[in-house]
């Protein structure tokens, strides 16, 4: 057998369900038994706490199911509905990290109590903005919806992943949610697959550019772009270093505490005095000696999540290389 791709393993992708009901499929086909989802599941022992990947696996696409009433039963399918052909997705996973599973993860979900004051405001969303922003085709009302809905989701798993958002992300994720981009310029340095300047454009920055030197990452994002055509958006290969560029209102680099101490100078001559610099990445070990490098600046913004940190700087004045 070769294996060309993998699911990764417990990282809530349901990797354990697909093969699961994939041998049970295969080995109900060789004994010449037409098994459905239900049954596939009941076979394996998986469903016990969703059926989401039960019926993913019987056919693609969003889907709502009615909840797990009986441990070892499927839950009834509600909708399902396919996703927009247009519409790309982007999964970041942080290295070196690996969810629960097991005897661990049975344990964790069975000091988990239910959340009665998140439940009604989940559906509610579901049914009056998810669904519809979908069945729309409106990828601005889906995000809003579903970035609600995780953060509803991450508070009732707060205490195991260590915040509402995975630490390394939930910095970045809430920095660009407190800044009003609307009309303004955002350089994006090292921008990979380009999506964080995607999305500066889609709530309201004038112009978006990402900067990158791996030519691959800058190929990525411009076929991420033709995939959600955004005016206003442009990538370029290079060495922020090296480019001829106008200063930008909002400057963003998610880098590690070193990267960013040694990228201080240039990114603080990439930003328009009075503009921001939103930095994650760094730990709580780096935080004093990237503020440090970044003197000249005022923080503006801090979020801890573990032992990551993100900052909002603002710069009061013309930038003053670090010694």
């Amino acid at each position: 057998m070769d294996v060309r791709e993998a699911i990764p393993p417990h990282m809530g992708l349901g990797s354990g369900t697909k093969l699961g009901l994939a041998i049970a499929r295969g080995l109900a086909e060789l004994a010449g038994i037409a098994a459905e989802p239900e049954q596939l599941a009941a076979a394996s022992g998986r469903a016990a706490r969703s059926s989401v990947g039960a019926w993913t696996f019987a056919s693609p696409g969003l889907v709502v199911e009615a909840g797990v009433a009986d441990e070892g039963s499927v839950s009834p399918l509600v909708a399902r509905h396919r996703m927009p052909e247009r519409w790309r997705c982007v999964l970041a996973l942080p290295l070196g990290v690996e969810g629960l599973s097991g005897d661990a993860e049975q344990r964790f979900f069975g000091r988990l109590r239910e959340s009665v004051t998140a439940e009604p405001s989940i559906a509610r969303l579901l049914v009056t903005a998810l669904l519809p922003g979908l069945l729309a085709g409106d990828i601005d009302e889906f995000g809003v919806a579903l970035t609600q809905i995780q953060r509803e989701m991450g508070s009732i798993f707060a205490t195991q992943q260590g915040g509402i958002f995975h630490p390394r992300a939930a910095s970045l994720v809430e920095a660009l949610q407190t800044i009003d981009l609307r009309g303004k310029s955002v350089l994006d340095a090292g921008t990979g697959s380009g999506i964080l300047a995607i999305a500066a454009a889609r709530l309201g920055a004038a112009r978006a550019l990402g900067i990158d030197d791996d030519p691959d990452a800058i190929q990525a994002a411009r076929e991420n772009l033709v995939a959600n055509p955004t005016p206003g958006v442009a990538f370029e290969v290079g060495d922020l270093r090296a480019l001829p560029l106008d200063p930008a209102d909002v400057v963003t680099a998610n880098l590690t505490g070193s990267l960013l101490v040694k990228a201080a100078a240039v990114l603080l001559a990439a930003g328009r005095p009075g503009g921001l610099l939103v930095l994650s990445g760094l730990m709580a070990a780096e935080r004093d000696e990237v503020v440090h490098a970044f003197r000249g600046t005022q923080a503006v913004w801090e979020r801890k999540e573990d032992e990551w940190v993100g900052l909002v700087m603002r710069l009061n004045q013309l930038p003053t290389p670090p010694v």
